[in-house]
């Protein structure tokens, strides 16, 4: 089966995943993307994988209306980023041509009945039936529409974390300093713990920080955190190469994930309207991790992570994991998990595929 996949935005991480999803289930495939994307892409070179690059002197518009022979060649289309540049190849009579599948990635914004937000035109499109609508999340999250009747993660095990035996634990916050995730809990949560630590704790801020909130947060409260715990953060960029090296050495993640966030004036409920990418960074690098306990995980990920409920509580866990490296135990034991929730993501794809 020849399987078509169209992203011309920067969501490389979520191209990359279902990429390898797809060869897993030995598909031939066509990427339409830019060169960004493909700069990005950990993939190595697979004879499976076609790749057509948007040229820099083309518009998004251009590139698909060149591309156009070749995307209709396919039997299955997935769009990872809905973009209005895709509406006249969505608004075609498709008798004979591919199925097209949309990653939603905020559903209630996508829903939304408001012309002027992003991406309006696409979504109107989709909801009317010239895409099957596919959430990226496992949850029983679903509006009262026929549509919205297929899910999955999008997360790869690619990579066997390293246990470390030094004294300093590493521990990161992967993602762009952003509203989305609650890094004043994460700071006073550190306060707490560093009271009780046996050993130094490293915390970095993976991502760029131009937040105004989070650098009063560290001067309000920061400076309450004791030597014992270093905080790091970087002001510009991570390119994906130091980003992908940093968690190959890192003990554990912490995700202080927010319940909800405000995308273009809609409430997205966080695991199940709209999800986190800090997911396929614990999938991808097989990171345990301390987590909210209202995000809905699949039961195949529950092993590497412990949650919390509480400022108090996530402190408790940071003191627990740091004292006794039970980061280390989870690490061990990972494995045979992360192939149960491969297989599980397997079986998804099959279904939306018709794959026996």
């Amino acid at each position: 089966m020849k399987i078509g996949l169209i992203e011309l935005q920067m969501h490389c991480e979520v191209l990359d995943s279902l990429i390898r999803q797809l060869i897993d289930l030995n598909q031939e495939l066509i990427v339409y993307t830019n060169s960004f994307c493909r700069e990005s892409a950990s993939l190595e070179i697979s004879d499976k994988v076609q790749w057509v690059l948007q040229p820099l002197n083309f518009s998004q518009i251009d590139f698909i209306e060149k591309s156009k022979a070749s995307i209709h060649s396919n039997e299955h289309v997935f769009i990872i980023t809905p973009i209005d540049a895709l509406c006249a190849l969505l608004s075609e009579d498709k008798q004979g041509g591919p199925i097209y599948h949309c990653l939603v990635h905020n559903l209630n914004t996508f829903s939304f009945p408001d012309d002027s937000r992003p991406s309006a035109n696409i979504a109107r499109l989709v909801n009317r039936g010239a895409a099957n609508i596919i959430l990226l999340d496992r949850s029983d999250y679903q509006l009262d529409s026929n549509n919205y009747n297929r899910s999955l993660y999008l997360a790869y095990p690619q990579y066997r974390s390293k246990m470390f035996l030094r004294e300093e634990v590493h521990c990161c916050i992967p993602g762009r300093v952003y509203e989305g995730r609650n890094y004043e809990e994460v700071l006073v949560a550190l306060t707490l713990a560093s009271k009780n630590l046996i050993r130094p704790l490293r915390v970095e801020f993976l991502g760029e920080n131009t937040s105004e909130k989070l650098q009063s947060y560290l001067k309000n409260i920061g400076w309450k955190i004791p030597p014992m715990v270093e905080i790091i953060e970087h002001k510009a960029y991570i390119p994906q190469d130091k980003f992908d090296k940093t968690l190959f050495e890192t003990d554990f993640l912490l995700l202080p994930i927010a319940e909800s966030i405000v995308r273009n004036g809609v409430v997205e409920v966080r695991g199940k309207s709209c999800i986190t990418g800090n997911v396929n960074d614990l999938v991808r690098f097989s990171l345990p991790a301390i987590f909210p306990n209202y995000y809905p995980l699949s039961n195949n990920l529950k092993n590497l992570v412990e949650l919390y409920d509480s400022t108090e509580s996530m402190a408790e866990l940071i003191v627990e994991w740091v004292n006794s490296r039970e980061f280390n135990h989870k690490k061990q034991n990972a494995a045979p998990n992360l192939e149960a929730f491969r297989e599980e993501c397997q079986m998804v794809l099959k279904s939306i595929l018709q794959i026996n």
